[in-house]
C-alpha cells in the first residue's frame, strides 16, 4: 500500500460519511455564489469560504459593485467543522515531523499563510479518528519526512519558524512558477554540488519540507474533492482533443492536453485532480495528476474546448518527487 492508495481509501469513507451530504449541498450552494466567484482564487478548499466571510466588510469596500451575503450560522459551523478535522489529519500526519523539528510546522501548513482563527466547534465526523490515524500512520512514513529530520542532523541547521515559513514558501513558488515542464536554473546548478555539501544538506532540507507541503495539499484537495464528487474528473480518449508537450524532468512530470467538456466531465479548474488514462508508446503515463494552469476557448471546430497544465502526483501524494529523490 501507498499513501496514495491509502488516501483513496480515505476518499471512499468521505462518501459514506453523515454529514457528507449537508456539506455538499453547501458547498455548492456557494459556489453558485458571489463566495465561488471569490473563493476560486484562494485554492484552500472550505476554508476558502471561511477566509471570505471574515473579509466581507474588506471586500465589499474594495468591490465596491458586489455584495456579499454573509453566512449562515449553522453553514459556518459545519464548515468550520469540516475544515477543523482537515487539520487534525494534517497535524496526525506530521507527527514525527513535530516531534522532531516543530519549529517546522507551520512552514509545511498548506493554509499557513491564510490568517484566519478557527472558531471553537466541535469535532467534525467526515472522517472517523480510526481513519484518520490509518491515513495519519502512512504519511508518516513519508520518504520526505524522514529526509527533512536526517538532513538537519547532517548539517546542524538552525532556522526561526520564520526563516522556514520564508524558504518553503519562496521555494514552493519559485517551483510552481517555473512550470510543469522545467526546473528552475540554480536547483539544477545545485545538483552539480558536492551531495554531502552544506549547500546541497540544506537545499535537501527544504525541499523535503516543500514535499510535505505540497503532499498534504494533494491530501486535503483529495478528500474535498471526495466531498463533492463520487469519483475524480477523467481525461481519456473520450474526451481528449490533443496531447501536447509531455515532460520528465528534475522536479517530476509535466503534462498539456487539450480536453472537450461534455456530460461525463464538466469543468477543471486549477488545483484539482484528475485522472488520466491514455497510452503514450515510449513514454508511459502516470494516472493521477493536478491541474496547474486552465486556459478555456471556444472553436467552430470543436465548441468548447479547454487546455491544462499538468503535474503528475506520485504514489506519496508528492508533485515534485523527482527532486526528492535527485536533490
Amino acid at each position: 500500500m501507498s499513501i496514495r492508495s491509502d488516501a483513496y481509501s480515505i476518499c471512499k469513507h468521505v462518501w459514506d460519511s453523515p454529514s457528507r451530504e449537508h456539506l455538499k449541498s453547501v458547498v455548492r450552494k456557494l459556489q453558485a455564489s458571489e463566495f465561488g466567484y471569490l473563493a476560486q482564487g484562494q485554492h484552500a478548499q472550505i476554508l476558502s469560504f471561511l477566509v471570505i466571510d471574515q473579509r466581507k466588510p474588506e471586500l465589499e469596500k474594495k468591490l465596491q459593485l458586489l455584495r456579499i451575503i454573509p453566512l449562515d450560522d449553522e453553514d459556518r459551523i459545519l464548515l468550520s467543522k469540516a475544515h477543523k478535522q482537515i487539520l487534525q489529519l494534517n497535524m496526525k500526519c506530521i507527527a514525527p515531523l513535530s516531534a522532531e523539528l516543530p519549529q517546522c510546522v507551520k512552514a509545511v501548513d498548506p493554509y499557513h499563510k491564510f490568517k484566519y482563527k478557527l472558531s471553537e466547534v466541535p469535532d467534525g465526523d467526515i472522517l472517523s479518528e480510526e481513519v484518520l490515524g490509518k491515513m495519519a500512520k502512512s504519511f508518516n512514513e513519508h520518504p520526505a519526512i524522514k529526509a527533512a529530520i536526517q538532513s538537519v542532523k547532517a548539517a546542524t541547521i538552525k532556522m526561526t519558524e520564520d526563516e522556514y515559513i520564508k524558504a518553503v514558501s519562496i521555494f514552493y513558488e519559485t517551483l510552481i512558477k517555473a512550470g510543469a515542464y522545467d526546473a528552475p536554473n540554480h536547483i539544477i546548478n545545485i545538483m552539480f554540488s558536492h551531495k554531502d555539501s552544506l549547500q546541497r544538506t540544506i537545499a535537501r532540507h527544504i525541499t523535503a519540507l516543500t514535499c510535505i507541503q505540497a503532499s498534504l495539499s494533494v491530501l486535503d484537495q483529495l478528500i474535498y474533492q471526495a466531498i463533492l464528487n463520487n469519483k475524480l474528473p477523467l481525461l481519456d480518449k473520450n474526451n481528449i482533443i490533443e496531447i501536447g508537450q509531455m515532460s520528465n524532468n528534475l522536479v517530476g512530470n509535466g503534462l498539456f492536453l487539450s480536453y472537450q467538456p461534455g456530460e461525463q466531465l464538466s469543468t477543471v479548474n486549477i488545483s484539482d485532480i484528475v485522472l488520466v488514462k491514455i497510452e503514450t508508446p515510449g513514454l508511459p503515463l502516470g494516472e493521477l495528476w493536478q491541474a496547474q494552469a486552465v486556459h478555456r476557448e471556444y472553436s467552430q471546430e470543436f465548441g468548447s474546448c479547454a487546455e491544462l497544465t499538468l503535474r503528475e502526483v506520485d504514489e506519496n501524494l508528492n508533485l515534485f518527487g523527482h527532486l526528492l529523490e535527485h536533490i
